[in-house]
Formats: structure tokens, C-alpha cells, sequence
């Protein structure tokens, strides 16, 4: 899951000290360490606190940066309808970066994570599942009835990425190259189920006899334990004129996942073929954003998979990234199609405390489309009066620090699920 940061501490250097416009151009050898407390919200997930740091090296002739550390401790703190406090989400992670290797030929991004969710969304499989409807009272006094759509996963583990530049084209203010990648995973997962549950109810159905407990059986794989062995083999092309805040360019990646399966009826493969495309309407001042998505799963994959894309990175279904305004994995299946489309809008760079700062406006739409399996299974689609689709809207604020540190604050609304969202995280969502 990818974990979030946002903090007060750049409120607290607005407070504390006079802006100075127009900053100068940072020099090219220089480091942008930043050491800052966690405090970020996810009307998913609660509120988040812990701690992140970023330290950045920047040196002349490497692109983005000559390397670049991140480490993030985090739990969040969610109230359940019955007013009862829980810690449902610990994400920890330590990740580098280091491009320009070998004379600009090898890129390696490396992370160790663990993370624990007692809260683990599952709906079911497919466009159409209905989410279960309980009165306020059944939420207070029951149990079972908050958890109805959850369950408690934990992973730990560790992935590397080596990228290979195969081809380098020369232009000005950008750095077009075409890339092959090479990923390893190995992890380990723990899940629990609760009592009562939609997934207990699911898994129990794989026994009926029928199309349902036929459709499940191929879809739904729920081990308690297991280890994850994966390998991963992709193509990029990249033009853009900046990594982390682009104006212009693109981002193209066609990726493959294999995990052959360290215990039995888990071998499965993903398949992703993504871009994003960016257009400055107004110099670097309205920027318009795009990502298409289309991510398709083979085998038997483990439940949490079904919610999931993404090979070079994996982003959940749903939630503050891919479809805001709807609620966190809230549908899956193994074929997944996502359009998005944000407008960017950015004021002049200014300075405060020698830091350097900008702030900037989002407006955005995101669309998707969830095919529970190749065919069109009907016996897993159970509400037929909402569409086979969903939409998310809104808005947001960003706030740039530095070259590599961005901060958002989205407002959302699905008006395909009539459901809101709120989010502060870090880095744009594409």
C-alpha cells in the first residue's frame, strides 16, 4: 500500500518567518536533506502521525539527482461508529534511489516495507457488488457489522528495481531515454478473517455447487500465511522535463509480474501497460495531467492482487491515487482499465527560512472500468442498478518543497457511488 505524508511544519515556517519572493536558482551540487513529523488524513485509513525523512544529493550530470533516500514511520488512529478507537494501519518503509550508475546506464530503486492493515477492504469481486447496508444502531452495538467488508492483512518484505537504459536522445531541458527494468520481491503475508464477514461468506460460497462457487473458486484465494517470490520485466519510455512535478512529456511503461507460486494455487502474473502524458497550457503555470491504465491479471492470485495494478509501482484500486471519492479497494477483478485527468495550476516559487517553496491547485476527474474475470461472469454481479463503471472528482491544494518534495490535500466525490473522500498525502497522484 502506498503510504502517505503531510505535515504542519511547513504551516509552522509560513508563521514563522518572512516570505521572500523569486528565490534564486539553487546551485547544482547541493543537498536537500528534510526530517519532518507525520501528520496526514485518509477518510479511509483515519489520521496518520509518525515521522518522514528525505535526504537528496544533487550533483551535475546525474538526472533527476545523484540519490535520493526516504524513509517513512507511520500509524493511523480511526474512530469506528461506536465511537471506539483503533490503530488499523502501521506502514513503515526505507527507500533509495540511485540513478546515473555506470555512466548513466543503470538506475537501482530499492525499499524494505512492512505494512499491517486491520481494516483490509473487501466487497467482493466485480463491477457490480453491492456494499452491505447497516443502520447506525446495528454499526454501534455490532461488531461483526463494522467488520463486515474488512479483514487483517500484514506484509513485510523487500523489493529491487534495476533500470537499464538502452536508449539516450538529446534534448534540451528534458532527458527522453527508453528503459528496460528487472524487479525481484520477496515478502511474507499474514491475513486473518473476521467472523461473519463478506469474504468468510465468499470463501464458504467457493463450495456451493454453480456458477457463483464455480466463479469463486477460480477468483478468490485466501491462504492465512504465505511467502511472495515475484519477478518483474518491463519497458519504459520517459520524456519528461521533471520527475517529480513534470510540465510536459510523458511517461510510458509496459510491465510483467511473474510469482510462480511458493505454495500451491498461488502462481499468478500481472500485465501493465500505462501512460501519462503532460501538456502545459501556460508556460509551467497550467499544466494539463493524464494517466490510462490498463492492468490484467492471470492465475491464482491472492485476494489482496485483485484490488491492486501497477508492476514498477503497485497502487491500490480506488482511494487517494487512482479513483478519488471512491472508497479504498472497493472493487476487483482481473481486468482494470483507469483514465485520470487533472489540471494543474501553480504560482510563482518563494522563499521562506532559505527554503524554497511553491504552491499550486489541482482540479481532476478519474474514471474506471473492473471486469471480474475474462468472461463476463454473472453470478458474481449482484447489483444491477448501478453502472458497470465509477467516476471520482474534485480538488485539491498542493505545496512544493524543494525539487523533489510535493504535499496534496484532495477533495473528492463519486457520483457513481454517491461516496466522498478526503486525503493529504505526498507526490502527486500520477
Amino acid at each position: 500500500m502506498r503510504g502517505g505524508a503531510a505535515t504542519i511544519a511547513l504551516a509552522a515556517l509560513f508563521l514563522a518567518a518572512p516570505l521572500r519572493a523569486e528565490p534564486e536558482a539553487p546551485p547544482p551540487n547541493r543537498w536537500e536533506p528534510g526530517l519532518l513529523p507525520v501528520i496526514n488524513y485518509d477518510s479511509n485509513l483515519g489520521f496518520g502521525f509518525g515521522a518522514i525523512g528525505v535526504l537528496a544529493r544533487f550533483e551535475e550530470g546525474y538526472d533527476p539527482y545523484r540519490f535520493r533516500i526516504q524513509g517513512l514511520f507511520q500509524m493511523n488512529v480511526a474512530v469506528d461508529e461506536a465511537g471506539d478507537a483503533s490503530l488499523p494501519m502501521h506502514d513503515d518503509y526505507v527507500r533509495i534511489d540511485a540513478p546515473g550508475i555506470f555512466g548513466d546506464k543503470l538506475r537501482i530503486q530499492a525499499e524494505l516495507f512492512f505494512n499491517k492493515l486491520a481494516t483490509m477492504p473487501y466487497y467482493g469481486v466485480g463491477p457490480r457488488t453491492a456494499e452491505a447496508a447497516f443502520s447506525d444502531p446495528e454499526l454501534e452495538r455490532s461488531l461483526r457489522a463494522r467488520r463486515y467488508h474488512h479483514y487483517d492483512r500484514a506484509i513485510v518484505g523487500g523489493r529491487a528495481f534495476l533500470r537499464f537504459t538502452v536508449l539516450k536522445l538529446a534534448a534540451e531541458g528534458e532527458d527522453p531515454r527508453l528503459e528496460v527494468y528487472d524487479g525481484t520481491q520477496v515478502s511474507y503475508v499474514w491475513r486473518e478473517v473476521y467472523p461473519g464477514s463478506k469474504l468468510v461468506r465468499d470463501i464458504a460460497a467457493r463450495r456451493e455447487a454453480g456458477p457463483k462457487g464455480d466463479a469463486l473458486r477460480a477468483l478468490l484465494h485466501t491462504p492465512e500465511t504465505y511467502p511472495l517470490i515475484a519477478k518483474s520485466f518491463g519497458l519504459l519510455w520517459d520524456d519528461r522535463d521533471h520527475e517529480f512535478a513534470p510540465s510536459r512529456g510523458s511517461f510510458t511503461e509496459i510491465g510483467v509480474r511473474l510469482s510462480p507460486g511458493a505454495i500451491e494455487r498461488l502462481s499468478h502474473a500481472r500485465l501493465h501497460v500505462a501512460t501519462r502524458w503532460f501538456a502545459p497550457f501556460f508556460r509551467d503555470y497550467l499544466v494539463f495531467a493524464h494517466r490510462a491504465a490498463l492492468d490484467v491479471l492471470g492465475g491464482d492470485a491472492p485476494v489482496d492482487e485483485l484490488t491492486q495494478i501497477g508492476v514498477l509501482q503497485s497502487e491500490d484500486f480506488g482511494g487517494s491515487v487512482t479513483i478519488r471519492g471512491v472508497p479504498l479497494r472497493r472493487f476487483g477483478g482481473r481486468l482494470k482499465l483507469l483514465g485520470q485527468a487533472e489540471l494543474r495550476g501553480s504560482f510563482p516559487w518563494f522563499e521562506v527560512l532559505e527554503q524554497r517553496l511553491q504552491i499550486g491547485v489541482v482540479a481532476f476527474v478519474d474514471a474506471a472500468r473492473v471486469w471480474a474475470d475474462f468472461d463476463s461472469t454473472p453470478a458474481l454481479d449482484e447489483d444491477f442498478d448501478r453502472p458497470p463503471f465509477t467516476l471520482g472528482t474534485g480538488g485539491g491544494l498542493r505545496i512544493r518543497w524543494a525539487d523533489t518534495f510535493i504535499m496534496r490535500a484532495d477533495g473528492a466525490y463519486s457520483p457513481t457511488e454517491d461516496s466522498t473522500g478526503i486525503y493529504v498525502d505526498v507526490g502527486h497522484a500520477f
